[in-house]
């Protein structure tokens, strides 16, 4: 038995419906585990926001683009850039990260 039968038979034990088709993703989480917002180099006009804290920060993330799209650069999403991999992707979040998401977060409830 495959593991999406497995998990069916725990999400609809009794359903009696066949499934014709599952899907399963992989979350788009980075490396660090921050968030990535903001412009993506080499592409222009593209912007990303990938986190997977989506349901907590996604409408301060959204509002916080918005406003970049429009003109008014955020200093909150600077620790969070894309470009802050470069080459050299972090293992763990230093200090400035952990004070920028206190920050996000003050801001998310203020």
């Amino acid at each position: 038995m495959t593991s999406c039968a497995r998990a069916r038979g725990r999400c609809c034990p009794r359903s009696g419906r066949p499934t014709s088709l599952t899907h399963v993703g992989v979350r788009p989480i980075p490396p660090d585990g921050l968030p990535a917002v903001g412009p993506l180099d080499g592409v222009e006009g593209m912007h990303a926001v990938v986190t997977h804290s989506a349901a907590h920060l996604g409408p301060l993330l959204g509002r916080l683009l918005a406003g970049e799209l429009a003109g008014t650069p955020s200093p909150l999403l600077d620790a969070f850039r894309p470009q802050r991999f470069g080459e050299n992707v972090p293992a763990v979040a230093d200090e400035s990260y952990r004070q920028t998401r206190i920050a996000l977060a003050d801001h998310a409830t203020g």
